[in-house]
Formats: C-alpha cells, structure tokens, sequence
C-alpha cells in the first residue's frame, strides 16, 4: 500500500506533510502493518504517518506485556483519532484488493 502511495505522491509530493490513514481499511491492518506503513513514510517525503487508535494496536500492545499502556490508551480512544474538523490540503481514496478486501484514505495536512 505504502508503494502505491509513494508511486501517487513521489517525494516531493509528501514533503512537508503530515500522512493519516483512515477508513474501514484500517481496523484490516495488522499493528506491525500499520507501523511498517508509518516508517516507510519518509520515502514519501513524509514529517509523520499515523493511523488512529483501534483494537488491533491494543491487542498487540497486550500480547507484548504492555496491557497498562493498552488501557490506558482505550482510557483515551476518542482522543487518539483525526483532529475532529481540520481541514485537509488533499484526501487520497485508495482501494487495494489482497487476499482481504482493504478500502482507506489518507489526508495529507501541511504542518
């Protein structure tokens, strides 16, 4: 998915930005996914990729014996999602079909 982004964006194209995941896509990718996406945003000229919060990060952070960061981040979940009105420069929909159907988007937000 990251390759299809970066083929999208170029370098130039993210330099500067702020890269966020969103949609049903999301809770479909693994944590390890979702990080291996997230460090893989600087070949796209990215400042920072996130995903917001959802079970599959809580599940790892629990089978890594982090289950207090877990709760304490589930304290928090409605916090740890895209700022509720920003406005985004650009909204990238992407539709991936793997052996599981995968439907996000990404905003890209000047800092």
């Amino acid at each position: 998915m990251i390759l299809k982004v970066a083929g999208i964006l170029t370098v130039k194209g993210g330099t500067g930005y702020i890269v966020e995941y969103f949609g049903p896509g999301v809770n479909s990718i693994s944590c390890t996914g979702m990080a291996t996406i997230c460090n893989m945003g600087a070949e796209i000229g990215a400042t920072t990729s996130l995903f917001p919060y959802n079970s599959r990060m809580a599940d790892y952070l629990k089978a890594t014996k982090r289950a207090g960061i877990a709760a304490a981040a589930d304290a928090f979940k409605e916090s740890l999602v895209a700022d509720r009105g920003a406005e985004e420069e650009k909204v990238i929909s992407l539709s991936l079909s793997l052996s599981l159907s995968l439907s996000l988007s990404l905003s890209l937000c000047m800092h």
